[in-house]
């Protein structure tokens, strides 16, 4: 009887060998190619005078931040 010691190596082994036999003989995989391009990423800015976008269109949600945290500072500068 072949002691656990052995058949483990020997079959992690097998895998090992029918994996690379596989890759090797195995025809190259279709390329895909892009149809459309990816948009360009928007930097998001981590603080209130960081401005680090650059889209020259803000959306409805900008807006409603900006004037969110206008009125913000507006109410803290009179705060005592």
């Amino acid at each position: 009887m072949i002691s656990l010691r052995l058949a483990v190596p020997a079959i992690l082994a097998a895998a090992s060998v029918a994996g690379w036999f596989t890759y090797v003989v195995s025809p190259p995989s279709a390329q895909i190619e892009a149809d459309l391009r990816l948009p360009p990423t928007v930097l998001m800015s981590r603080g209130p005078d960081a401005a680090a976008s650059t889209d020259l269109h803000p959306t409805v949600d900008e807006l409603a931040a900006a004037a969110y945290w206008e009125a913000a500072k507006a109410i803290l500068r009179r705060a005592p």
